[in-house]
């Protein structure tokens, strides 16, 4: 399933790095002013595209054809918010 694709994706060390750099950065550009509101609207918006771009230079640069729906995406991006909350 597009899930267990997801869970090896992640179980790869440089993968982890990667995203834990990308929800850093993006958790605290949304926490900078103390507070998460329509301003961090951008903020969250670059959290998708740079999740999104993770995975495209994933499957661009191993040259294999595992896809990913965006709606599996969607759902990853998802448990990350609630989890961050």
């Amino acid at each position: 399933t597009e899930m267990d694709k997801i869970r090896i994706y992640f179980s790869n060390e440089s993968t982890k790095n990667n995203l834990s750099g990308i929800l850093q950065n993006s958790f605290t550009k949304i926490m900078e002013d103390g507070k998460i509101d329509m301003n961090d609207a951008a903020h969250f918006m670059s959290l998708v595209y740079d999740i999104v771009t993770m995975f495209n230079n994933h499957t661009t640069d191993n040259d294999n054809q595992t896809n990913i729906s965006s709606d599996s995406i969607m759902v990853f991006l998802y448990f990350i918010i609630i989890i961050y909350e």
